[in-house]
């Protein structure tokens, strides 16, 4: 296995949620990481949100060909909310995008 690159230098200024996630735990806690961050992973956590989180799309569930609708990006965004709240005890600052928000049809 090779060795993973150091990525501490690197700064975030945003997340952008562009697909479901399929591995929730592991993205979940790299999100919360960040968001509790000054945008480095190199510092200790900040008490005011300052990288931003931009959700793509809002579906909870959608069809596809199982029969029981799967669980979307809404859902994940649901997941990240509640654990962020209980870890920080303060509300996710989030935009969302896609439809049906009206910034879509203008």
């Amino acid at each position: 296995l090779d060795e993973l690159p150091n990525v501490g230098g690197i700064k975030v200024s945003s997340i952008l949620v562009m697909h479901d996630s399929r591995h929730w735990g592991r993205d979940i806690q790299l999100c919360c990481d960040l968001l509790r961050s000054d945008g480095s992973l190199e510092r200790r956590p900040v008490q005011k949100q300052v990288v931003k989180l931009v959700f793509s799309n809002p579906d909870f569930v959608f069809p596809n060909d199982y029969h029981i609708p799967r669980f979307g990006q809404g859902a994940f965004k649901t997941a990240l909310k509640a654990v962020y709240r209980e870890l920080t005890g303060r509300d996710l600052i989030y935009s969302s995008f896609g439809k049906p928000h009206p910034v879509q049809y203008r």
